[in-house]
Parts: structure tokens; sequence; C-alpha cells
């Protein structure tokens, strides 16, 4: 959760053990470090000063005692009433749930590699199959173009492998749809089987199967919330300043027209188990995943990590028979607000590049605040911070908080 604890021990070889006891229980001190952005007009602002910020705690005014601007990886100016060496030394983890290893987030990597990776730097790519990271050896030996090439090795087969099930039963989905279209086409023409057994275990055979399908659709695309708990707990176990980039793939499940279901509905007025099969997909498709936004907004802002959620717009070719409804609402709003809670930046686009290269811009240059609580007490509590400029017009972003551990 980035505080340091001091632990001051003076005792002598007299001292009870009981008397050790209490001595070390009063010598801690917890020291809270809060990266701030401050932006007006759409520019960072680097000429603040200890006296322009305010920090709240709960509502409780704290006294600042050191402040530090961070550019890149080092200290580009520092107040201190006491020193604290803050650890500038970066960690970039890039986070990829997508579909596809396409050219504009090929052309996201070229340019984070040109433009804004540094030798001291370490990076860590999470794929949809795997975790990789680069070697110390690997930035000496190879060029920025070869990493490069060596990342699109790496992500692309990744891409297309974790998600073969997903296109798999997205490609079913709409083959049912098809179907389905089709054989209400044939009963209404009087074309279709005049026998009613016949017409029932079609439509059953195609309602089961459709239902089977959603389901393991759902499955495969369920954020999954123990998975980010799981990294934001490792995030807070890093000592260096750790910048978490999350291209997600906008969520875009295939649904019948309703237009077919009513006709499904009316094709079978006196098979009310084919009625109930109907109902049961059409709700169905209106369910959604729950997610504890808050606890894990809370989970990452109490890493001091800064975290961006790119929210990436898939392209898909219209079908007359299927809509692409979006999905996923509350997986968005989680990692949206996870962002927004470490003062990091969430957009949605379908350019990632564009996406990437306005994160990079937010997350590059920050301030680091540091004080001493007043009256802490270690009850495992949330404590809610707010930062305040004196300057007019500014927007000023920072993590929500942390836990009182």
């Amino acid at each position: 959760m980035k505080r340091w604890l001091m632990l001051v021990l003076c005792l002598g070889s007299g001292v009870t053990l009981l008397a050790q006891q209490t001595l070390i229980e009063s010598s801690f001190v917890i020291n809270v470090e809060v990266p701030v952005r401050v932006f007006k007009d759409g520019k960072f602002v680097e000429d603040l000063t200890l006296d322009d910020f305010e920090v709240l705690e709960s509502g409780v005014p704290q006294k600042l005692e050191a402040v530090y601007l961070i550019k890149k990886q080092g200290i580009a100016r520092k107040e201190e009433k006491r020193p604290f060496h803050p650890e500038t030394s970066r960690t970039f983890y890039l986070f990829f749930e997508v579909g596809e290893y396409s050219p504009r987030l090929h052309q996201a990597i070229e340019f984070f590699m040109d433009r804004v990776f540094l030798p001291a730097d370490d990076l860590i790519l999470i794929s949809p199959r795997k975790t990789y990271r680069l070697k110390e050896i690997a930035k000496e030996k190879q060029t920025k173009q070869e990493i490069v090439k060596e990342i699109k090795a790496l992500l692309r087969p990744d891409a297309v492998m974790g998600n073969s099930d997903l296109r798999t039963t997205l490609r079913d989905i709409t083959s049912i749809a098809r179907e389905l279209r089709s054989f209400l086409q044939r009963i209404e023409s009087g074309e279709g089987p005049l026998d009613q057994g016949e017409t029932t275990y079609m439509q059953q055979k195609m309602l089961v199967e459709y239902t089977g399908l959603t389901t393991r659709l759902r499955t495969l695309r369920q954020a999954d919330e123990l998975r980010l708990l799981d990294l934001a707990r490792y995030l807070s176990l890093q000592d260096r300043q750790n910048f978490v980039f999350i291209f997600y793939e906008k969520k875009l499940i295939p649904q019948i027209d309703p237009l077919l279901w009513n006709r499904l509905l009316d094709s079978m007025e006196e098979d009310q188990y084919v009625r109930s099969l109907i109902n049961e997909a059409i709700r169905f498709n209106h369910q959604e995943e729950y997610l504890d936004h808050l606890k894990i907004s809370q989970a990452f802002a109490d890493t001091s990590s800064s975290v961006h959620f790119l929210h990436v717009s898939p392209l898909h070719q219209r079908d007359p028979d299927v809509r692409m409804q979006e999905a996923g609402a509350e997986t968005f709003k989680a990692l949206a607000s996870s962002a927004h809670a470490t003062g990091g930046y969430a957009a949605s686009s379908s350019n990632p590049e564009s996406l990437f290269r306005s994160a990079l811009e937010t997350a590059e240059n920050y301030y680091l605040l540091y004080y001493t609580p007043k009256n802490y007490t270690g009850d495992g509590g949330f404590k809610y911070l707010r930062v305040n400029v004196k300057r007019k017009d500014c927007k000023v972003t920072h993590r929500m908080g942390y836990f009182a551990d």
C-alpha cells in the first residue's frame, strides 16, 4: 500500500519483556505516500510547491512533510521537511484481454517502446494465456525494434489461442440464429414440416443449444473478481512505481433478434414447455454478472499504483439475424472505477494506440506527497484521501485511499 513503518529500538539489556513490547508498539511511525497528478487546460502543472497542496485523510487535514516532482523515473525537484528517499524506478504492466493482436495494437507497443520505455524500466506482459517478463539480459542485447517483434511473436498467438473458444461460440450462436429464422420462414410459408412433433423437437433442440451456448459464452467472458484482487495483492508487494495498462476488449454478445423470438412464441401458443424455453433464453440475455466495484477499487488504491483502463471497441460485421449487444457493463464499471481510484486514466475507443498514448501522457509526470497520519490506528479500515491544490481551475487526480493495517 506504499507506506513505511519506522521502528526505533533503543532497548537496554535490563528492560523487561513487557517494557520491550510497550516500546516497540509505540515506536511504529506510518508514512503515507500519495501520487498526485495536476492538470490545467490539459497540461501537467509542474511548478507546485509543498504549500500548494492540502491533504485530508477521512476529512482530517494532514501535515505534509515532503513533496517530490517525478518526471519519468527521476526526481526533478523536491521540497522536504524531512527526507523520504522515494523509490522512482518503474515497472510497466501491460494487461491484454483482447481477441486479436491488431495492427493498431502493434503500433501502440511500438510507440511505447520507442518513446516511453527506458533501459532501467521493467516490463511485464499479461496475455490471455501467459505472463511474460522482459529479462535484463534481453534488454541489454536486443534493440527496441527486436523487442517489439518479440512481443508481437508472443502476444499474437496467445490472443488467437486464448480466444479460440470464444470465437467458436460466437460463430455457433450466429449459426443458430440463422437456422431459427430459416425454420420460421418455412413454417410461415407452409413449406416447413407439417408434423407438430417434428416441429416441436426441432425448436426444442435449437433452443437448448442456444441456451447452452449463451451460458458457455458468459462463462468464457465473465470477469474474474478474484483475478483482479490477486493482481492488486501482487502490486501491493512491489516497491517500485507500478504502471498498469489494461487493454480490455469491449464485450459484444450476439443475441437473436427479438422479432424472431416473438414470431417463435406466436407459433408455439399451445406448447408451454417450448414457450418456457424461449422465455428463459430471453431472460438469460438480460442477466449481468456482478462485481464488487468498491472492493476492487479500494484494493487497487491501496497499492499506490497507477492503473489505466483502455476499453477497446472491436469492429464487427453486421448480421441481419443477430444483434451485437454490449455486455459486461459490470466489468467496465469495475475496471473504470479502479483506474479512477488510483488517479489513473479510463476511456473507450476502437483505436488502442490513441488510448495508450493518452494514458501514457497522463501517467508519466506526477508528484509524490508524504505525511504521517494524525492519530493513526491500524484498525484495518479504509482511509479515504482527498488532495486539493490552491491553484484555480486545476484538475487533480490521486489515489482514493489506503487500508490502515
